[in-house]
């Protein structure tokens, strides 16, 4: 009987040793942190995928200097969705959210494509050096144009599998998930109303008595003065427009005898003939219309006032005055001058200056 209960107490200690073994085998730690940042969560995308790739270690991994490695798994009914073209990837380690330690070592990816039951698409990570227990670390990867990261259609489980390695084994793993959507993206709309705001600050204006003394500037009191108008007289033109063409101001004038110019509807029946403000001189019969001062806006060169390619204005619309794109606020000064000989008929003489803004949207 002292025999057999020997027996039976050995048969137990055999028992607990193996079963101690099972265990060490088949246990193995969680990462304590295991995310991926996707820049798209939208489903069958097959390029312009990013990962950013974050996780914490719970057991040390301590391969050696850029052997170990970081793998993810996907679910294998995704194969050839999230590695949509199988290759290398580029991989970056700075700008990491979360404060992320960036991944060590000279890191290299690549992507394997799964093909049937059992076989995954892989993303290996590898090149690493020694990880910490406890550092959250980072790694950005994304396409190479050979290699291309994708998305599975949205009824994939999402479940993947993050794994760090050191060159050898597995030391620890976990699951994490990712819900892809049919679509990630809000369409917003909106409409912007055309805008023009057209203004001319003095619609009376005059050059008061002309002499052959000398050249007759227009001012907004009537008087006329033998000196240009400072800024902001004697007419100012004031634009705004959202439109993605900007702006352009037209001129053109008309007198009573349906002709251009300054004209004298006595006896004489005179018309001073309109010409390039630079060209009306001392003692000349001449009458010049042009701009000044402008303000985000642009002068015509035809009516800029600075003799080259000057115009005079005539009973056709001219541009005097544009821009290229939308202003706030565009402006300019309209100014005329005139100049009359000896022998130039006394009498009133007149001109009207029509001027038109025209959006272009």
């Amino acid at each position: 009987m002292q025999q057999k209960k020997g027996f039976i107490v050995g048969l137990g200690v055999m028992v607990l040793i193996t079963l101690g073994v099972f265990i060490l085998k088949a246990q193995a730690a969680s990462l304590t942190t295991a995310r991926v940042y996707l820049n798209r969560n939208a489903e069958n995308l097959t390029t312009g995928v990013a990962h950013e790739i974050q996780f914490t270690p719970a057991t040390a991994v301590s391969g050696g200097a850029g052997v170990n490695k970081v793998i993810l798994v996907f679910p294998d009914a995704d194969d050839g969705k999230w590695c949509a073209t199988a290759g290398a990837l580029v991989v970056t380690t700075t700008g990491l959210k979360d404060t992320a330690t960036a991944l060590p070592g000279t890191p290299t990816a690549a992507c394997v494509k799964g093909v049937g039951a059992a076989s995954y698409d892989t993303i290996t990570i590898s090149a690493v050096d020694d990880l910490s227990a406890a550092t959250l670390y980072g790694v950005k990867l994304t396409d190479t144009g050979v290699g291309k990261l994708g998305t599975p259609a949205n009824t994939t489980s999402g479940i993947i599998t993050m794994k760090t390695n050191n060159n050898t084994i597995d030391i620890d793993s976990t699951n994490f998930v990712i819900d892809i959507l049919a679509s990630d993206q809000i369409s917003i709309s909106g409409v912007v109303d055309p805008t023009l705001t057209f203004s001319i600050s003095d619609s009376s204006i005059g050059f008061g008595t002309i002499t052959s003394a000398a050249v007759r500037y227009v001012t907004a009191d009537l008087l006329g003065s033998a000196t240009e108008a400072t800024n902001g007289l004697p007419s100012t033109v004031t634009v705004s427009t959202n439109g993605t063409g900007g702006v352009v101001v037209e001129i053109k004038d008309t007198n009573a005898n349906s002709a251009s110019g300054l004209y004298s509807n006595a006896g004489s029946g005179k018309t001073i003939a309109s010409a390039a403000s630079t060209a009306v001189t001392l003692g000349n019969e001449g009458f010049g219309v042009y701009g000044k001062n402008s303000s985000n806006i642009t002068l015509s060169e035809a009516f800029d006032n600075d003799s080259t390619a000057d115009l005079a204005i005539s009973t056709t619309f001219q541009t005097i005055a544009s821009t290229a794109g939308p202003v706030s606020s565009g402006s300019f000064d309209i100014s005329a001058k005139a100049g009359v000989s000896g022998s130039t008929p006394a009498g009133s003489y007149a001109d009207t200056l029509t001027v038109v803004a025209t959006g272009k949207f």
